[in-house]
């Protein structure tokens, strides 16, 4: 049972970070790697408001709205000034690394490389599941990528700025001949984005302390994920994520967890054999 435990608390979490990047990637076709520094920028934050007696909840709302704008502002004086330029699918990865170096290089000065713990009530407390006894950090992770994976589905879905985010993923150029205003709908895109990295940051902070760098390793697996879901595929990262979380995991237990990064690796190979376009993916679109 601790084995399970441990596989869905994983893949809860790397859901929730891929799922945003795929939301981003889907809209504006250019890898968000500088999710991670805004990530970090939310949890840092998280920390600063806790240590000043700031009530929880308002806490985790700042953040959240924090990560949001700041997200905007890398869609508008970054992303979209390099997809103007019409490079966007040659230049985008290295602005996007670029952004990631400034965040984090800012967060370092600003907050400094001391690691520190998210602060969340309850969080030395433990429940009974079968036997067995689940630390409640493990329960707030699933929780929020619960809640927010299916507030996010069903914002897509039922609403009609959620539609156009989907219209734009699919075919850009279609969706602007249909009357979407793609500019707002990457706006939002990418403020949705930012909640979800803000919701990430405390996942993540609950698990490992706070610091500059905290998610820039654990980005590079939800990167795996969302190219095993299918790239711009919501549903296929949210499969993704489990999926690499259970055989990270399971080879974590039954042969080391010296490997652990290379059995998402593992997981890619296998299905990029079977399905190059990913689980869930579609033919990669036309600039």
């Amino acid at each position: 049972m601790g084995v399970v435990i441990d596989a869905v608390t994983l893949g809860s979490l790397y859901a929730l970070l891929a799922v945003g990047l795929s939301l981003v990637y889907g809209v504006v076709g250019i890898p968000h790697f500088a999710q991670a520094g805004v990530v970090a920028t939310a949890a840092l934050l998280m920390v600063y408001l806790g240590s000043h007696e700031v009530p929880f909840l308002a806490m985790v709302l700042l953040g959240m709205l924090a990560a949001g704008v700041l997200a905007v502002l890398i869609e508008r004086f970054a992303y979209a000034p390099t997809l103007r330029s019409g490079r966007g699918a040659a230049a985008g990865p290295a602005v996007a690394l670029g952004i990631l170096m400034v965040l984090d290089s800012g967060n370092l000065l600003v907050w400094g490389a001391q690691r520190r713990a998210v602060p969340v009530p309850y969080s030395g407390e433990t429940m009974a599941l079968a036997d067995e006894r689940i630390s409640a950090v493990r329960v707030v992770v699933v929780a929020l990528a619960v809640v927010s994976i299916g507030a996010l589905q069903l914002f897509l879905r039922r609403t009609r700025t959620g539609r156009s985010i989907v219209g734009v993923s699919q075919d850009r150029i279609a969706a602007r001949l249909m009357g979407v205003q793609v500019r707002r709908t990457s706006i939002v895109a990418f403020f949705v984005s930012g909640l979800l990295a803000g919701a990430a940051a405390l996942a993540y902070g609950t698990l490992t302390p706070a610091y500059p760098y905290m998610a820039d390793s654990v980005i590079l697996s939800a990167f795996v994920v969302i190219i095993i879901g299918g790239l711009g595929s919501v549903p296929g990262a949210i499969v993704g994520g489990f999926l690499v979380g259970a055989v990270e995991v399971a080879g974590t237990t039954l042969i080391s967890g010296a490997y652990a990064p290379v059995y998402a690796f593992v997981v890619l190979l296998i299905v990029l054999v079977v399905k190059p376009n990913g689980l869930f993916g579609r033919k990669v679109r036309s600039a």
